[in-house]
């Protein structure tokens, strides 16, 4: 979430920031989403400028997923859902590598 967070402040020059947290089905589920600039295509095909890369590492550690959404002058929501079983996913030395 920090780092969502961090973007935000830094990239998104919006006006409103909405951060939701739930519990249900089995998996914890973060959602940010703002009222930005959005993300362009170039960013995206080049996730590490924007720290994507590092939000996608930390969700696949917790066993999760990460879904982010952006339209131009739109902004972005990014999705962030983990699994509240602990046994549905294993980490290794490598996961922090």
């Amino acid at each position: 979430a920090q780092e969502a967070l961090t973007n935000i402040s830094k990239y998104a020059n919006c006006s409103e920031v909405k951060i939701d947290l739930s519990d249900g089905e089995g998996v914890l589920t973060l959602e940010i989403s703002d009222n930005g600039s959005g993300i362009s295509e170039e960013a995206l095909k080049n996730p590490a400028a924007f720290g994507i890369r590092g939000l996608k590492e930390r969700a696949k550690v917790a066993g999760g997923w990460l879904d982010i959404s952006t339209r131009a002058g739109l902004g972005t929501t990014v999705i962030l859902t983990i699994p509240l079983d602990e046994n549905s996913y294993t980490t290794t030395e490598a996961d922090f590598l």
